[in-house]
């Protein structure tokens, strides 16, 4: 439109692509040194900061640097821009991505495996047989690409390229044939999955002229025309992508934020580009209105019942200084499902809102049922999930955890002298409730919900009287990996 805008790079962690040109010395900051291929003989004690301003008939290039050094730095502009231009490439991918441009970049890929041909006779005087000589470079390009839109998109079982008709110069017009379950062109397919076979086949064509530069990713709003679950799946993908190439993507959706490393997040409005410093700016720059208890909240623990958070909040303060604090300045908040079978929702519901998220269920049909569910549908990672798991047991819940001389006083009192510690109690083929359960049966007592949750309440409170030691040595494994992994999601 005229106007002319800027944007901010910073020269950090290229060491694969430039580590022959200078070294990184670690330490409370990056210190670089551009050396022989640069020549400068000029070190920065700090990350080395570039402006590039665009307009419509010039762009001007600055050095951002306080003091003396910003002087021979800006003066020696050009050769640090060319030392960058040499090693690093870009990869830009708009946010409107349509079926026509990614069959104008396999079309381009086509003709470019097929120039070899053109000087062959049989190419020129059979037409006939122009698609059996073509088929197996077809057949190598869209395996070649198959395998990159197929890290976007797992459901893609094949791809194919069909060249059915042909114009008078001898070129023929292909059609890319995509299987997900129904075999059909590409541009007959849904907005959702066209834009993810552009995206991932501008990345395949921009890796194939790569060589030796590092490259970097620019996505404008890759959550266009998704549905939010493959949006979830479309996350994982660019996190795996981050992996080996920079990325850098804009967007408007709440479950793209990067949530561990808030400061990686920059937030644009009112004409300004900042940096985020707290998981709350994030949500009022995305409109997220939340209760008053989650306000400021940065993890979400979810647990099944209300007994388990309350056992949990017990155990987590007793052995963590650290999430102690976490709790008890509601950055750590521990929420209770009412049941196994609503993970997948809330789960999703506080992902959507910016939440880093982490559950702690049962070891049972219901808690690894769930799990496997939001596990598969993206909204849980391997990271974000944490069973009850006894070595000995099928199947086990947290009570199974704790050791039974902590409550068996307290049982035996609340229950009229039924005592659990009996050997049908110490059985490893069922889990804590069953076994309790049977007892009590066995006893003259009912077992329903009512009666299960007083149970539970009372070796809460016979837990938190005894202390952290009502863990079972042997068993507590689950809880003290639970902890490592909390720590790990809470900001620095």
């Amino acid at each position: 439109n005229g106007s002319s805008f800027s944007h901010i790079a910073s020269v950090k962690n290229l060491r694969r692509a430039m580590e022959s040109s200078y070294s990184i010395v670690h330490g409370s900051a990056y210190k670089i040194k551009l050396l022989k291929s640069a020549k400068l003989g000029y070190e920065t004690a700090s990350n080395l900061k570039i402006r590039l301003s665009f307009g419509l008939e010039n762009i001007s290039i600055e050095i951002l640097m306080k003091g003396p050094g910003k002087k021979p730095l800006n003066e020696k502009k050009e050769q640090i821009v060319e030392f960058i231009k040499t090693r690093v490439a870009s990869n830009y991918i708009p946010a409107f991505r349509t079926s026509d441009k990614a069959i104008e970049i396999v079309e381009g890929l086509i003709r470019g495996e097929l120039a070899s041909l053109e000087d062959n006779h049989q190419y020129q005087n059979l037409m006939a047989k122009l698609q059996e000589i073509q088929k197996p470079i077809l057949d190598k390009i869209a395996k070649r690409i198959q395998t990159t839109i197929s890290a976007f998109m797992p459901a893609i079982k094949a791809i194919n390229i069909k060249n059915d008709q042909m114009d008078q110069t001898f070129r023929s017009r292909f059609n890319i044939m995509v299987d997900d379950g129904t075999n059909t062109e590409l541009a007959s397919k849904g907005d959702g999955i066209i834009s993810l076979a552009t995206m991932s086949l501008m990345k395949h064509v921009s890796e194939e002229g790569l060589g030796e530069k590092s490259l970097v990713h620019a996505i404008e709003e890759p959550e266009s025309h998704l549905h939010p679950e493959a949006i979830h799946g479309l996350r994982q993908v660019l996190k795996d992508v981050s992996r080996k190439q920079q990325v850098i993507i804009t967007t408007h959706s709440a479950i793209l934020v990067e949530r561990e490393q808030i400061g990686q997040n920059i937030i644009v409005r009112g004409h300004r580009a900042e940096k985020a410093r707290r998981i709350e700016d994030i949500r009022n720059a995305l409109g997220i209105q939340m209760a008053d208890n989650l306000i400021g909240a940065y993890v979400i623990l979810l647990v099944e019942g209300e007994e388990d958070k309350n056992l949990l909040d017990f155990y987590i303060k007793s052995l963590s200084v650290k999430l102690k604090n976490a709790i008890d300045k509601n950055i750590l908040v521990i929420e209770y499902l009412g049941g196994a079978s609503k993970l997948g929702f809330k789960a999703k519901f506080f992902r959507d809102q910016v939440y880093n998220i982490h559950a702690f269920l049962d070891n049972d049909k219901e808690g690894r049922g769930a799990v496997k569910v939001a596990s598969d549908s993206g909204i849980l990672e391997a990271s974000d999930y944490t069973l009850a798991i006894c070595m000995d047991m099928k199947d086990s819940e947290i009570e199974d955890l704790i050791n039974l001389d902590s409550y068996v006083s307290a049982i035996k009192n609340m229950s009229g002298g039924v005592n659990l510690d009996q050997p049908g109690f110490h059985s490893s083929k069922l889990k804590w409730s069953d076994r309790v359960g049977n007892i009590l049966r066995s006893n003259g007592k009912m077992w329903s919900d009512r009666e299960k949750q007083q149970v539970k309440r009372t070796v809460v409170e016979s837990c938190i009287q005894v202390g952290p030691g009502s863990l079972n040595d042997h068993r507590r494994t689950s809880i003290d990996s639970l902890i490592v992994a909390l720590e790990l999601k809470l900001p620095s």
